[in-house]
């Protein structure tokens, strides 16, 4: 199965009566933080020439990306998010460094563009922007600095426990904002995509679309899941109606525990709902906050 695990919404088949939808970095993976430390933030460092303000670079791509309400935000509003806030800190006027507007990259994330490497190819043939030119540059540089230190992503210690219980009762999908690619070669190295019956990406849409396409005629909205790390993957779940419980930042591996030991037992008793899943939640808020440590 690992080698044929669909890729969409419509070629998946369903077998129970209940869906759940994973995120993958962060959640899943234990690769969200090994990513934006050592891919992410070292790229635009090297793109747009911010040696000078290294340590600064570093503190701010890491909030959004990881400490804040964005956590989870696709990359390239995620990018514009970082390069705005540095623009804004006083460390960098006083280091003498200039970080250009970006007005295109601005004008593409406000689009209807795809959020993609496929959805940014579109917009450079439509405006022959050299800016997103070098955004493209920097997206296939974060790809290809994930891809040469792979090794150093890996799934919480219980995700496969997790899946193997879940999967007896439960279809799991996969909904991600990482290329399908990448999501694919991550899954299968580490025998997960073995219990899912969909590997979903980027390009397939935000998550909450790709969890709407998963559920169309198939699952009520009492009887759908979403498991991720990040209030991107709330708002999943909120738009289409359906549950959510949170791997909270930080404590993640107990977060999958308490899946297995109770969480995933009170969704199919249809007791999850309420109470439960609002303490949950205001958990999982407390830990990201939407204010930098630094102020503005």
């Amino acid at each position: 199965m690992t080698n044929t695990v669909p890729t969409s919404a419509a070629a998946f088949e369903k077998r129970h009566e209940f869906l759940v939808a994973v995120d993958s970095d962060g959640c899943a993976m234990d690769a969200m933080t090994f990513k934006h430390v050592n891919c992410f933030t070292p790229e635009i460092t090297r793109f747009w020439r911010l040696e000078k303000i290294t340590p600064v670079v570093e503190q701010t791509e890491q909030f959004v990306n990881l400490y804040s309400t964005w956590r989870g935000l696709n990359r390239f509003p995620a990018l514009l998010m970082v390069l705005d806030l540095l623009r804004d800190r006083p460390e960098v006027k006083a280091a003498g460094v200039t970080v250009p507007p970006m007005a295109d990259l601005r004008a593409f994330c406000q689009s209807k563009h795809p959020q993609s490497n496929a959805g940014l190819k579109t917009a450079i043939e439509q405006t022959g922007s050299d800016e997103l030119r070098l955004v493209m540059d920097w997206s296939n540089g974060v790809n290809a600095s994930v891809a040469r230190q792979g090794e150093g992503v890996k799934p919480f210690a219980s995700v496969k426990a997790a899946l193997a219980m879940m999967s007896q009762q439960a279809d799991v999908i996969v909904v991600s904002q990482m290329p399908h690619v990448s999501c694919h070669k991550e899954w299968t190295e580490h025998g997960l995509a073995a219990y899912v019956a969909m590997l979903g990406g980027q390009e397939l849409g935000s998550k909450a679309e790709q969890l709407r396409a998963a559920m169309a005629g198939r699952y009520p909205t009492a009887h759908v899941l979403m498991v991720g790390d990040a209030p991107g993957d709330l708002e999943a779940a909120s738009k289409n109606g359906v549950l959510f419980f949170p791997t909270v930042p930080g404590e993640e591996e107990a977060s999958w525990q308490r899946l297995i030991a109770e969480a995933f037992e009170l969704f199919v008793c249809r007791r999850y709902a309420g109470s439960y899943q609002e303490a949950r939640v205001e958990e999982f808020r407390r830990r990201l906050p939407d204010t930098p440590p630094w102020g503005r």
